[in-house]
């Protein structure tokens, strides 16, 4: 995994935490407010607060590329997201989610062409750009598609080659901060400021299933990778994982003292949030295996109770 900090860098690490991490790179800038690895873990792309997007080797460091995103002033945009292309014969691809401006760009940074925007900047009757805020932007797994969570209460989809909106996904009360396709990219989840998560259909745009937090901002989710379940972060610093079909909330952890940010689950049934409390954590869920794994677990409590 890769984590981005406020001052300017961005550590590597594998998942058992050990110290140092694999790699740490420095962009001696700004504070990293977005940061990704590609599928082989060779390539991180970083954006920042001053509007910069880099690429670079992981092993050795090197930058390889960079790109200004254009903003609404002389600056650049802030970068609440980045991603690479996942398809296999797209790698040289990145999503950029711009979030003043609230558009999102697609960078080929090997030539340094923009050729596919997402959105439109909107002037203001002083002819300014106006601020609409853009939190966050996905790939599908695909790379056909491109999800955003955007300030004004909805999600919106797009066709990652040609730029066009294919489906507004409205329905949250609140603003929607964070967005993920599960791992078959038939679905879609959102997490809003009103305290839910929405679960979509991709290829319609339907509102499938709502989910109901604690009351308080959702500021990220994540599928499970057999889109079983779904994890969510709050402002309050829990984690709450939903089962999708029923709709029922199966557990509430709470690991950090503030807002989670960002939620991921592993193959082997962990999950790993990042907080603004300045820690990622890596977890394990009780609720989150296979229904044989839960109910050797219940049978094991069972058996212990007994005695």
């Amino acid at each position: 995994i890769i984590i981005g900090s406020a001052d300017g860098t961005a550590d590597v690490w594998d998942l058992s935490g050990s110290w140092p991490p694999l790699a740490r790179i420095s962009t001696r800038s700004a504070a990293v407010t977005a940061a990704a690895l590609d599928a082989g873990g060779n390539l991180a792309v970083t954006g920042s607060n001053d509007g910069m997007v880099r690429v670079w080797t992981v092993h050795p460091r090197k930058l390889v590329a960079r790109h200004l995103a254009p903003g609404t002033d002389l600056n650049g945009d802030l970068i609440t997201a980045v991603a690479f292309d996942p398809s296999p014969t797209r790698r040289n691809r990145v999503l950029l989610a711009l979030g003043f401006t609230g558009m999102a760009q697609i960078w080929d940074w090997r030539n340094g062409q923009t050729p596919v925007q997402l959105g439109q900047p909107v002037q203001g009757p002083d002819g300014l750009v106006v601020v609409k805020q853009l939190y966050g932007a996905a790939f599908s797994p695909n790379g056909q598609l491109v999800v955003t969570a955007h300030r004004d209460k909805v999600a919106r989809l797009w066709d990652a080659g040609r730029g066009r909106l294919v489906h507004t996904l409205a329905g949250h009360t609140g603003i929607v901060y964070n967005v993920a396709f599960s791992a078959d990219g038939a679905h879609v989840v959102t997490a809003g400021g009103d305290g839910t998560a929405r679960v979509w259909r991709t290829a319609t745009g339907q509102l499938l299933q709502t989910l109901v937090g604690q009351g308080s901002a959702l500021r990220a989710a994540s599928f499970s990778r057999d889109g079983r379940l779904i994890a969510a972060g709050d402002a309050r610093g829990a984690t709450l994982v939903w089962e999708v079909a029923s709709g029922r909330l199966l557990a509430v952890l709470h690991r950090h003292a503030d807002s989670v940010n960002s939620t991921a689950f592993m193959d082997d049934g962990h999950i790993v949030t990042a907080s603004d409390d300045g820690t990622t954590k890596r977890y394990p869920c009780d609720t989150c295996g296979s229904l044989a794994d839960l109910l050797v677990r219940a049978r094991e409590r069972d058996r212990y109770v007994q005695r």
